[in-house]
């Protein structure tokens, strides 16, 4: 998710002074324009905020914290985001789409490859590994995907949406019949416990029900061997 942050040298106000230089590939310095500078305050809040998530969980996250912790005036945080609710569902987005292209590349490989077992069990593995990286993240998501009454509510929703839609599209993908209503609501169906089953052994992981991630994988394997005897054409 990081920009080439290293390479820049700041002042201790990314939006205050105009002063930051970045290496070019020549090894000439030059000064980034506003709108450079402004990306990396950006970028710098929300690796800022993903830290803190990650760290202490959504109730630690503040305009001060944040502000602090990426080494910023607390000013600049409403040049980029309207409120802390404005800087965390950007962050759902863009660890939400990482996830998913992620795991559709790791799909892709594995139509390539219809035969390579590991491949296959990539496309589990990669999804849960993005997941565990994140747990808190996952643990907020899931349990607001059902509260109708906050915004986090609604973006934790698309973001299982989302999930769905791309797994029903690479399962057609795949061969999987999908050209009458009912084997498109089976589809629908599946997409669902491929996701639901995907979570359930994730959080198991975390709370150390099933410390082994491997052996989780195997069920998911099994489990998606099932609905593809049931559901390609003869």
């Amino acid at each position: 998710m990081t920009r080439a942050a290293a390479s820049i040298e700041a002042g201790n106000d990314a939006e205050a002074g105009g002063h930051m230089i970045e290496k070019a590939r020549d090894g000439q310095r030059r000064a980034l324009s506003r709108k450079e500078i402004k990306a990396i305050t950006r970028r710098r809040l929300l690796e800022a905020g993903l830290r803190i998530l990650d760290e202490e969980g959504e109730t630690a996250l503040t305009t001060i914290n944040v502000t602090r912790r990426a080494g910023i005036a607390q000013s600049s945080f409403y040049v980029h985001f309207t409120d802390m609710d404005d800087l965390l569902h950007n962050l759902i987005d863009e660890l939400s789409l990482e996830r998913l292209r992620s795991t559709r590349a790791a799909r892709r490989e594995s139509r390539s490859a219809p035969h390579d077992m590991e491949r296959f069990r990539d496309t589990f593995r990669v999804p849960m590994k993005h997941s565990l990286a994140h747990p808190r993240l996952f643990r907020l998501l899931l349990r607001s995907r059902h509260d109708r009454t906050s915004p986090l509510g609604e973006w934790a929703r698309e973001v299982f949406e989302d999930n769905r839609a791309a797994l029903v599209e690479d399962l057609t993908r795949i061969g999987l019949p999908n050209g009458t209503e009912g084997e498109r609501r089976r589809l629908n169906m599946i997409a669902d416990g491929v996701v639901a089953l995907t979570e359930s052994l994730t959080l198991g992981h975390l709370e150390g029900r099933y410390p082994d991630l491997e052996e989780a994988i195997d069920l998911l394997v099994v489990f998606s061997e099932g609905y593809l005897r049931l559901c390609r054409r003869p």
